[in-house]
Parts: structure tokens; C-alpha cells; sequence
């Protein structure tokens, strides 16, 4: 049974970081109709894979790429289907659950800001089907009264290495956040030993970010990572003006919308951004009861983030939502 739970954006987002910002979805009918606004442009760069369900071809690595210059800010991968193996001879073991993203990460080679890196391992039986997914930010804004503004995007920020205990889980955050000028987003994992099985992926109240894994075969080592998108252009045309990225956390701040999904094997919540001049520039996730749900990813689609589940029993206290940033800068403001 496929159920779907629609979640709108309410509020201004995160107080502590939008109100010093003056941050909102939406501009002002003043900015709207300035002749030096600009629009940003992102897309999304997809793939599909199979992945066997026998060793070694159980593994597989993935990378994708933005066009050269442009931003992944943001990478992501859904579970669509594990394969049947041959049920009727007693031979099967395996479901979408056992399907783990071990790595999902930016390049911290900043010539190779535009790509992404991923690794699966399928611990089923039967093939596994899973599209893989890279969210791009144009570099620069859109032409308009004769100029551009360029983009900027911080290098990549690596955490502490997290050691995940056997049947454990664990937490890591950012030790600080973006500053009042900036977000967190390209939301990072890789797995240097084991394969711990990501949870949590969520805003801290300082600004950062943080994570959360559960691992049930092995201990596992993992580090997080993230890059501070800036929220203003870097200065050019008359007087060498810039323009703020207006942004906005959703759904309300950090504390989020927790919301009760029902035991089901292939069940879907949806984040959507109020505005509809946005994307979602960085997904977040949360699950409160590991034990009985797995995330099994999500599916970007602009303004809309489907999130994938299962879950063994009803799950309350399950969170998504998201980084919305608005299609349009604000107007030229000095630098």
C-alpha cells in the first residue's frame, strides 16, 4: 500500500539564521519588477543502475556530473526494486532494506566541484534497481542590464571520522555553522570500512548540519561532509553591486514536522517548498525509530522531494523537508 503524505513549508524557517538575513521565499513585488534582479538556474543529472545480488559484482561505484563549473549541491538515490530471486526453490533472501548507500559524496577537488561520487552495496539476493540522482546550481546568475554575477560555494568541509559500533548507532554534526551569510548544503558521506546505514540528515541549531547511522553487520567507519553555499553574489555591473539568495528551511525551522507514516513496504512522504519560484537546494531527513523504519532515499523533483520508505510497523515521528532556495535574487544591494 502506497501512501502518500503531502508536507507544505510554514514560516520563515530557521529563526536564528533567516531573521538577522531578513530571509523569505518570496520577493517583493518592488524587487520582483526591478530591472537588476536575476534568475538562477539549477537541474538535476539522473542515472539508473542494476546491482547484482552476488559477490563481486554486489558493489558498484556511481558518479555523476553536474556540467564543468556548476555546483553539486546536492546528491541523492532512491531504491526503486530488489529482484525476486527463484522463491519457489527456497532460494531468496533480500528486499529493498537491504540495499545500503555506503558513500554518497561531493569531490573535495574543487576543479571537480560539479561531481558526485556514490557506492552500493546490495546485501539481497536478487538484482537491485536504484536511480541515482546529482542536484546542479548554475555557477552564475542570468544575464540582465547588460551583466551577470558569478556564484560561490565554499571548499568541501570534512568531519571527525565516526565509528559505528556493531547492532549501535552513532552522531556526528558539523562543529559550525555557515555564518550569516551562507547555508550548509552538499550533505556528504563516505564510508572509509564498513557500510553503516544513514538515518538521519538533518540542520543543526548552530547552522550546520548533522547525521546519524545505524549499523547491524559490522563496525563501520564513516565521515560526513558539507560545503557553505554563500547566500550573496560576488560583485559586478553598476557600482559593483551584489544580490542576496534569499532561502528558507522548511517545514517551520530545525524542530521540523513530524508526521505518522503506517507500516508498509514501499511507502512515500513528500517535502514540497510553498514557493513556487524555488528548489530544493538540500534535502534533510529524519528518522526517530530506526529499528522499525529504513530510509530507502528520495526522488528530486524541483520543488518536490518524494521520500522513500519502509517500514515494519507504523512509524511516528518520521521528518523530511529541505533548503529552499528562491529562483530570483533579490534586488542590487551594496557590496
Amino acid at each position: 500500500m502506497n501512501t502518500r503524505t503531502r508536507l507544505g513549508m510554514v514560516g520563515a524557517g530557521i529563526a536564528a539564521l533567516l531573521a538577522p538575513l531578513g530571509l523569505a521565499l518570496t520577493t517583493t513585488a518592488a524587487e520582483a519588477g526591478s530591472p537588476t534582479t536575476h534568475q538562477l538556474r539549477y537541474y538535476t543529472v539522473q542515472k539508473f543502475v542494476r546491482i547484482a545480488g552476488e559477490y563481486p559484482d554486489n558493489t558498484l561505484e556511481v558518479k555523476l556530473a553536474c556540467q564543468a563549473g556548476d555546483f553539486a549541491v546536492d546528491g541523492n538515490w532512491v531504491v526503486d526494486h530488489v529482484d525476486d530471486l527463484n522463491p519457489d526453490a527456497g532460494n531468496d533472501y533480500g528486499d529493498e532494506r537491504d540495499l545500503v548507500a555506503v558513500s554518497s559524496v561531493g569531490y573535495s577537488d574543487n576543479a571537480k566541484i560539479n561531481w558526485w561520487y556514490f557506492k552500493f552495496l546490495n546485501n539481497a539476493d536478487g538484482d537491485a534497481q536504484v536511480n541515482a540522482f546529482v542536484t546542479c546550481l548554475d555557477n552564475e546568475t542570468t544575464s540582465n542590464a547588460g551583466h551577470k554575477h558569478l556564484l560561490s560555494i565554499g571548499n568541501l568541509r570534512e568531519n571527525t571520522a565516526l565509528t559505528v559500533p556493531l547492532n549501535d548507532k552513532a552522531t556526528v554534526e558539523t562543529p559550525t555553522g555557515c555564518g550569516p551569510n551562507g547555508i550548509s548544503v552538499a550533505h556528504g558521506f563516505y564510508a572509509n570500512s564498513g557500510s553503516a546505514r544513514l538515518y538521519r540528515s538533518w540542520p543543526t541549531y548552530a547552522g550546520g548540519w548533522g547525521w546519524r547511522f545505524q549499523n547491524g553487520t559490522s563496525p563501520a567507519s564513516v565521515s560526513t561532509y558539507d560545503r557553505c553555499l554563500s547566500l550573496r553574489t560576488l560583485p559586478a555591473g553598476n557600482g559593483g553591486h551584489v544580490h542576496r539568495l534569499t532561502t528558507a528551511f522548511g517545514p517551520v525551522d530545525v524542530d521540523g514536522v513530524p508526521v505518522t507514516l503506517p507500516g508498509s513496504e514501499r511507502i512515500e512522504s513528500l517535502f514540497t517548498c510553498d514557493a513556487h519560484n524555488s528548489f530544493i537546494v538540500a534535502g534533510a531527513v529524519a528518522l526517530t525509530n530506526p529499528d522499525i523504519s529504513w530510509y530507502l532515499g528520495n526522488s528530486p523533483r524541483g520543488r518536490v522531494h518524494a521520500h522513500r520508505f519502509w517500514n515494519t510497523s507504523e512509524a511516528t515521528g518520521t521528518y523530511v523537508g529541505g533548503w529552499c532556495l528562491a529562483m530570483r535574487t533579490s534586488k542590487q544591494l551594496a557590496p
